[in-house]
């Protein structure tokens, strides 16, 4: 019935997915994947993560990681030679938790090589720690310039972004975009199954005390300005968007600056459930409680500060699946510029949950 109604091909089960993704419809989701593959169309990771994404709103998550096993396997068959061509020097795909064991187990002639700090090298994926003042873009030319000097994969794809100024784990796919190793990935952040968590510092009364939890849930909408910029407001009409914190240290002004700032401060544990542009930075804005030296969505008092050089905002850690099944996690430290602002704070109250043991 479904073939009398509309010509199958690639666009079209493509709209159908995800038009049944925002309906929460997994079933028809489903149904639609098995009738691309019977009708000899591969489904991309775009659409097995629309029908992940339909699984976990109906709260099926055991049945979310089946599916995505589902596809690695499929994808495994479908291109053979890109699964066993990208397998990076960890071979087993097994990597440690630990980054600096990851590093260890590298190449050296890739570990302690260019600019780069590669944080886990696995089974189809790449953990880069991505300095700030960097573009996601420049991140992967280099790394990927890098990867082949050393011997290692001749494509990689892009499956994440981090804005300008943001430092932190950035996961590359390690092959070109058709191949099982992206594909596998894109499943993952379309489906919402990668965990990503972030470190910021923002402004304002605290949210709560300290190692209490909350969650903003406002939905975000993208717009250009009047000059051309990307930006993003919190908007009814906007795409579902959740974050929640976990407030780790408060702080009540500066050491030593010439500037007297009385304005109470908090660190907080940031985890993104969506992956919508200027998430944290917005979703924190509309709280009233922006990030420090934020230009565009801070406080104007605390847009451009001596004390701070860039937007606090750094992605610590990032948690996904690799190609063998196997989960595959990596760690980035807090840099030393962020370090250094938050030892220029002053009647720090910490709360038992420790950054560097999470």
């Amino acid at each position: 019935m479904l073939q009398a109604k509309m010509q199958i091909n690639t666009i079209t089960c493509s709209a159908a997915i995800s038009a049944c993704d925002q309906r929460a419809s997994w079933t028809r989701s489903m149904y639609l994947v098995n009738v691309a593959r019977t009708s000899g169309i591969v489904p991309s990771g775009m659409n097995f993560g629309s029908l992940i994404s339909a699984l976990q709103k109906a709260s099926f998550w055991k049945h979310s990681l089946a599916m995505l096993d589902e596809a690695r396997v499929f994808w495994r068959t479908v291109h053979p030679a890109a699964f066993d061509e990208h397998r990076g020097r960890a071979g087993t795909g097994e990597l440690s938790q630990n980054p600096e064991q990851a590093a260890a187990s590298l190449d050296p002639r890739i570990a302690c090589s260019g600019i780069l700090d590669i944080l886990a090298l696995g089974l189809g994926l790449a953990a880069v720690s991505k300095p700030p003042g960097m573009t996601t873009e420049v991140v992967l030319e280099k790394l990927q310039t890098q990867l082949r000097s050393a011997g290692e994969v001749e494509y990689l794809t892009c499956v994440s972004r981090l804005d300008h100024q943001t430092s932190g784990v950035l996961m590359v796919a390690l092959g070109p975009e058709h191949s099982a190793a992206a594909q596998m990935a894109i499943a993952q952040f379309a489906g919402r199954m990668v965990v990503k968590e972030y470190v910021c510092l923002c402004v304002g009364e605290p949210l709560g005390a300290i190692d209490s939890t909350g969650a903003v849930t406002l939905p975000l909408q993208f717009f250009l300005d009047s000059q051309g910029n990307h930006k993003v407001i919190a908007c009814t009409g906007g795409k579902v968007a959740r974050t929640s914190y976990r407030i780790v240290a408060t702080y009540s002004g500066t050491k030593g600056s010439e500037r007297n700032i009385d304005e109470v401060m908090s660190l907080l544990a940031v985890r993104i459930h969506t992956g919508r542009m200027h998430q944290i930075r917005v979703h924190l804005s509309s709280i009233g409680r922006p990030l420090i030296a934020d230009a565009t969505y801070g406080a104007q008092a605390f847009r451009h500060i001596d004390w701070c050089p860039r937007m606090f905002l750094h992605c610590r850690r990032v948690k996904l699946h690799d190609l063998a099944g196997q989960e595959f996690s990596a760690q980035a430290h807090l840099p030393e510029d962020l370090a250094l602002v938050l030892a220029r704070l002053q009647d720090v109250r910490m709360g038992s949950w420790a950054l560097q043991k999470k």
